[in-house]
C-alpha cells in the first residue's frame, strides 16, 4: 500500500511539473511571436513613413497574427504611434512607440574650445593652466 501511495505521489508531482513547464514554454513562445510582430510592424510603418506612403492608422497582416496601428500624437521630432499586436494563439501586446523623423541634415561635429586644448590634468585630478 505504501509503495502504491509513493508511486502515485511521484506520478502526480511529475505530471504537475510537466504541465507547469509546458505552460511556461507556451507563454515564452507567444511572447516571442508578439515581440516579433511588434518589430515587423514598427519596421513596416517606419518604411511607409519614410516613403510618404503613410496613413495615420491601419492593419498589418503577418503569418502569426496581425497588428493594428494608429498615430496618437504628432510631435516636432516624430510621431507617437500606438501598436496593438494580436497572435493567432490569442496573445495580445499593446505598446506606444516614438517614430523619429528622418532629416537630411548632418549636424557638424562640435569643435573643442580653445581653453580645453591648453589645460592639463594633474595627478590629483585638478586642472592646471599651462605654464
Amino acid at each position: 500500500m505504501f509503495l502504491f501511495f509513493l508511486f502515485s505521489t511521484i506520478l502526480l508531482h511529475s505530471t504537475t511539473k510537466y504541465v507547469v513547464e509546458k505552460q511556461v514554454f507556451d507563454n515564452f513562445h507567444i511572447t516571442y511571436e508578439l515581440e516579433t510582430l511588434l518589430l515587423m510592424a514598427y519596421q513596416d510603418v517606419e518604411k511607409a513613413y519614410e516613403s510618404e506612403n503613410f496613413s495615420n492608422s491601419g492593419k498589418l497582416e503577418y503569418d502569426v497574427g496581425y497588428v493594428l496601428y494608429r498615430v496618437k500624437e504628432e510631435k516636432e521630432n516624430g510621431l507617437l504611434v500606438s501598436f496593438e499586436c494580436y497572435t493567432d494563439d490569442e496573445g495580445e501586446l499593446f505598446m506606444d512607440l516614438m517614430l523619429d523623423k528622418k532629416t537630411e541634415e548632418v549636424a557638424p561635429e562640435p569643435e573643442p574650445a580653445e581653453q580645453d586644448q591648453d589645460t592639463e590634468l594633474r595627478e590629483d585630478g585638478n586642472l592646471n593652466d599651462p605654464k
